[in-house]
């Protein structure tokens, strides 16, 4: 019995995915240039090292977002190309949407919803005015570019081997069954997450609780209708207060949510596998077992060569980003140096937190928010940190603002927000006012 047997293979839907997986997997592999390990490799070293020069170098980011986006577009307009000319096979088109849904490409989109819908995102800010529309444009390209390439593989009859048609749900049992395979070798370190978050969201439940009510104060209440503003702004505000709390207290996590994200994407791409032709042939080997089919003995794809010139190439492309890296890593040593000194005390202020209650990161957040007469929360975290450790938060000067949002402020009347806090408690506060609970200097 192979590893993908499925359950009542009897049922229609099944046979019409099994049938779909022999024919998409008879393919995987078979194309080194397009799925070569060399290249898978290449491909998720040089996406971390630009996720890292991004975060932590301030004369790479423009540099480093272009190279991200221009790895991107060679692998998604090649595979168009190839795709016009009929020389593409279901398997690559598959890869080709896998290999770029990376990490870095989905904060990039987010990031550029962000500057969209006119809100702040760390990353535009560290990009400043440089064709920031540019950016923008090409970030919503790439999903267009994902949904079309999505779309034709399931409903049109365009590549090199013609796989029998699905229905929608055999579909999203085909994605259900990709994305187990993603995230199993993540379980572990997804379960560890959720249990850190849930025992910190019960540590700092007052903590979370103030938040909530701050940014619920925050809002204009409508007019009309409030009991429909009421939930969406409840749980906004109660997702957002947790999320300041517990990554700004524990900045780890938002580290740790980071690698997670990289170690599915990395399972995606098959990192554990050297060979994807071999692979793929057990696996449809087991599935004509299965269902009473002639089995072929396995044969390499013709010309294959594990040190080929697309591997060799694909291999040379990863050396600049790491070069960039570890100079990187050169200038800010002493900065590393402090942090690792600084890690074991982090580690047992965290340790007493979590055992006792007191050391409580999040108030220290709160002394800094008061000296920097911040009243919103910060947007921009510091991976690499232990748990409890301290970061220093500059203000912002007025040099690292975009001219969008130098216009903005200058142009922009002062708003009286009244507060909604009616809705959950009495306050004796104005109401014309915005009433900050975190104000050492309230009465």
């Amino acid at each position: 019995m192979s590893e993908m047997q499925l359950v009542n293979s009897t049922d229609p839907y099944i046979l019409a995915l099994e049938g779909y997986m022999l024919c998409v997997y008879k393919n995987e592999g078979q194309n080194p240039d397009m799925q070569g390990y060399a290249v898978r490799i290449s491909n998720f070293i040089v996406n971390l090292c630009l996720a890292i020069l991004i975060r932590y170098s301030n004369e790479d980011v423009i540099e480093s977002v272009s190279v991200l986006l221009l790895q991107i577009y060679t692998l998604l307009v090649s595979a168009f190309i190839s795709l016009i000319r009929k020389k593409l096979s279901v398997a690559d088109a598959h890869f080709a949407i896998t290999s770029t849904v990376s990490p870095l490409a989905i904060y990039l989109l987010y990031a550029s919803v962000r500057k969209i819908l006119r809100k702040r995102s760390y990353l535009y800010r560290r990009l400043g005015h440089h064709s920031n529309e540019t950016y923008v444009a090409l970030s919503l390209l790439v999903l267009l570019m994902w949904i079309i390439m999505d779309l034709l593989i399931y409903f049109a009859d365009v590549f090199t081997n013609k796989c029998p048609r699905i229905t929608l749900v055999s579909w999203f049992m085909y994605r259900f069954m990709a994305a187990y395979t993603s995230f199993i070798f993540a379980s572990v370190f997804i379960v560890i997450l959720i249990c850190m978050w849930i025992m910190y969201l019960l540590r700092h439940f007052r903590d979370i609780r103030d938040e909530y009510r701050r940014h619920k104060m925050k809002a204009q209440p409508w007019k009309h209708f409030r009991w429909v503003q009421w939930f969406p702004l409840t749980f906004k505000s109660f997702m957002i207060a947790q999320w300041d709390v517990i990554t700004k207290g524990h900045p780890w996590m938002l580290t740790f949510s980071v690698v997670i994200t990289y170690v599915v994407w990395g399972s995606s791409l098959m990192l554990y596998i050297p060979d994807l032709s071999k692979f793929y042939y057990d696996l449809v080997t087991g599935l004509e077992e299965d269902n009473d089919l002639p089995t072929l003995p396995y044969q390499a794809p013709d010309g294959y060569d594990p040190l080929g010139f697309g591997q060799l190439l694909a291999a040379t492309v990863a050396f600049p980003p790491m070069w960039q890296v570890l100079n990187l890593i050169w200038t800010r040593r002493n900065d590393i140096v402090a942090w690792i000194k600084s890690y074991p005390i982090s580690l047992w202020n965290g340790i007493v937190f979590i055992l006792t209650g007191h050391r409580n990161p999040w108030k220290k957040v709160l002394e800094r928010r008061a000296e920097n007469g911040e009243a919103g929360t910060f947007y921009d975290s510091v991976p690499l940190t232990g748990p409890g450790e301290e970061r220093k938060v500059g203000q912002r000067t007025d040099s690292t603002f975009s001219n969008d949002e130098k216009i903005e402020l200058e142009t922009s009347e002062p708003t009286l927000w009244r507060s909604t806090t009616s809705f959950d408690y009495p306050t004796t506060y104005s109401t014309s006012t915005l009433y900050d609970p975190y104000n050492p200097a309230r009465s």
